[in-house]
Parts: C-alpha cells; sequence; structure tokens
C-alpha cells in the first residue's frame, strides 16, 4: 500500500556545533568553567575568538549543524532513512556571509529534505563550542546572524499560503522564539491546514526566567498541541503559568489548574523528559498522567542533543503513524491524535531510543547503524 509523505517543517537557530573532548588543564588555560554555559559578550569577545580559532585549526574537533531544530530535524531524516519513514524535513534559519555559514549549508543540505537559509551581511555564523570532559561539558555560543530577528515566512515558494498548508507539522523550539519572537508562529498558525499540528520546546530555564522570553513561550504554548521541555524547565513553566500537573520529585499533580492560571494544558500532549529518570506523560484533558520508565544506561559518553534526539523519535514515529490512522480511519483527526494511548506510548518508546542511542556519542550525533528500538 503506497503511503503519504509526511512533512515536517521546523524553523530555528542555524549553529555550528565544533566539538572537542577536553581535560580540566585546557579549560583552565582558555580561562573557562568546567560544566556551565556561557555566551559570548564585550568583555569575552576577545578570550572567545581566541577559542573559537583553536577548535576550529584543531584536528581533533569535529564540526556539525547544531541548535535545536537543526538537531531534531537532521535526528528525524537519520531515523527516516534507517527504518524507511515517508518523511521530508525542512529547515528555516539564517546563517552569515562567511566560511561558517557555508560550512552549515553543506552540511545541512546533506542531513534533511530541503535547507532554506537567510543571510546576514551583517553578522557571523553563529557557533557554539562544545567541550566534553568526562561526564561534564562546557558550552560556549557566539550566536551571531541568530540574533537576527526571523519575523515572517521568505517570499518563496516553498513558504507559499498554499505550500504552507502542505506541512503536517511546524517544530518551533523556544532557543528561536526568544531570539525572533512569534512571528513566523503567528503566521504559521493562521495559514496552516486543519489537520496540522504545532509542537513547542520550552529549551531553557533562562527562557522562562525572562519576561520577554516567557510572553513568546506564553503565546506559543496556548498554540501548541505538542510541549516538550525537561523537568527543570517545567518546574519553572508551571510555577510561572500558575498551572501544576507534576511535581519535580515526578508526583503528578490533582486539580493544579485554577482560575488564575494563565495557560491550559488540556486537549494537549505534555511532555516532561527527567533525564535517566522516567518521563512524565499528560494529555488527554489530563485524564491520561502516565510515566514511562528509561532504560538503565551504565555509560554515558556525553549528554548534548539528547533532549533534541528524543524529540526527533518522538515526532518520527507520531507523526508517521497518526498520518498513517488519518488516512485509513473514518473520522480519526488531530483531536483522536493527540489523545491516542497506543501513539503517544510507542513515541516515548522511539524517543527514548533515539535519545539512549545519542548519549553514547560525543556531541549532538547519533549512530542508527544496526539500531533497533528496545
Amino acid at each position: 500500500m503506497p503511503r503519504q509523505t509526511v512533512k515536517i517543517l521546523g524553523v530555528g537557530n542555524a549553529l555550528l556545533d565544533i566539538n572537542l573532548k577536553v581535560t580540566p588543564t585546557y579549560l583552565q588555560q582558555l580561562n573557562l568553567p568546567s560544566n556551565t554555559q556561557l555566551l559570548t559578550d564585550e568583555s569575552t569577545k576577545s578570550r572567545d575568538a581566541k577559542v573559537f580559532k583553536d577548535l576550529f585549526e584543531n584536528q581533533n574537533a569535529s564540526i556539525n549543524t547544531g541548535g535545536c531544530c537543526g538537531n531534531t530535524l537532521k535526528f528525524i531524516q537519520q531515523v527516516t532513512n534507517c527504518v524507511n519513514l515517508p518523511i521530508n524535513t525542512s529547515f528555516l534559519g539564517k546563517i552569515g556571509n562567511d566560511v561558517q555559514g557555508e560550512k552549515f549549508k553543506t552540511l545541512m543540505d546533506e542531513q534533511v529534505t530541503t535547507c532554506n537559509l537567510l543571510v546576514s551581511e551583517d553578522a557571523p555564523t553563529g557557533k557554539v563550542a562544545c567541550l566534553v570532559e568526562g561526564e561534564n561539558r562546557t558550552l560556549l555560543a557566539d550566536l551571531g546572524a541568530v540574533e537576527e530577528s526571523i519575523t515572517d515566512f521568505p517570499k518563496i515558494s516553498e513558504f507559499s499560503a498554499r505550500n504552507l498548508q502542505n506541512y503536517n507539522l511546524c517544530y518551533l523550539p523556544g532557543m528561536f522564539l526568544n531570539s525572533s519572537g512569534n512571528g513566523i508562529l503567528k503566521e504559521y498558525f493562521t495559514k496552516k491546514s486543519s489537520t496540522s499540528i504545532i509542537a513547542v520546546n520550552l529549551s531553557a530555564t533562562f527562557i522562562i526566567n525572562d519576561d520577554t522570553g516567557f510572553e513568546r513561550l506564553l503565546f506559543a504554548a496556548e498554540r501548541a498541541d505538542i510541549i516538550f521541555g525537561n523537568e527543570e524547565e517545567w518546574e519553572l513553566f508551571q510555577k510561572r503559568t500558575r498551572n501544576y500537573f507534576v511535581k519535580l520529585d515526578g508526583d503528578f499533580v490533582e486539580n493544579g489548574s485554577s482560575e488564575d492560571s494563565l495557560v491550559d494544558f488540556d486537549n494537549k500532549i505534555v511532555v516532561v523528559t527527567r533525564g535517566g529518570k522516567d518521563t512524565k506523560v499528560r494529555y488527554n484533558f489530563g485524564i491520561a498522567r502516565e510515566s514511562y520508565p528509561v532504560n538503565d544506561v551504565q555509560t554515558i559518553v556525553d549528554t548534548t542533543g539528547a533532549g533534541d534526539a528524543f524529540v526527533a523519535g518522538f515526532l518520527a514515529f507520531f507523526m508517521c503513524k497518526s498520518n498513517e490512522n488519518m488516512l485509513n480511519q473514518e473520522n480519526y483527526g488531530v483531536d483522536e491524535m493527540l489523545n491516542d494511548k497506543t501513539l503517544i506510548q510507542t513515541s516515548i518508546k522511539w524517543g527514548h531510543a533515539v535519545a539512549e542511542n545519542c548519549i553514547h556519542q560525543i556531541g549532538a550525533e547519533i549512530d542508527l547503524q544496526g539500531w533497533k528500538i528496545k
């Protein structure tokens, strides 16, 4: 039986990841703290320029596309290619007019079905140094062109009103929403088809703590069908929205919403990843509140990109199977999709499997040679 192709659109920050295993001495020599996330600013510009120069010249460093959205889409495409799923992925982001931008485009063209990139003439391509020291990692980001907002879709045929209706899913990480605002989301929301869904990722606690970032996430959460986040992000987002469904220790909350709640999680799938602990899922208007254990992993190489890998595995199966159900089952639509227990259970299992593969690699990478869902 022929299968209908699922089209997934991701809009995000175009970043180059430079990955390197390092020692504590290496970090000390560059005056970099261990196991933290840093953002380049005027006070550290000189030091950070040296860090990136050294990394680009280091033959042991690996370079690949990065950013939450780019990672998720390339992982979806790898899963698609591995198990022969009918998925096309399309990425939209912004790079600088430089060598790093050319590198990003070359790599992303190979990793997704379609890559559409805006080019800044004023800012360099964004890049992230991922320095792995044992189980610790230091991330140093120079955002560059990422800080130039993408407020609407480019005026090309790929993103015409008619073609936007052909996408089954639009994925928007909080990192992108924080830097570019909600213009893209608003446009997609008004032009999408009735069977298309929106997925967002809370992405980081610093976004939720920032008033502007929180307002943008709140706007997105109200319009999203699926919301992903880790336990720290959800703990803070629940507090700020005054709508509680799960505690930090993993226990579900009874009647956690009120008239003061800023967002309604009903008729949405909300997913809480918790590292090596069980994943929590709430759906079906809160009637379904479920826990899904993860495999016990003895050896972890690097956790970079594990959250993106989980989202990729989840969405790859969820979108393919739900699309198949829509074609073959009468009266199976978005509401049925968002409350389909079997679909959600298996999607979580796929998410866990891809994330587990990712933590055995250096950097935001997966290796699916001989890969099987356990």
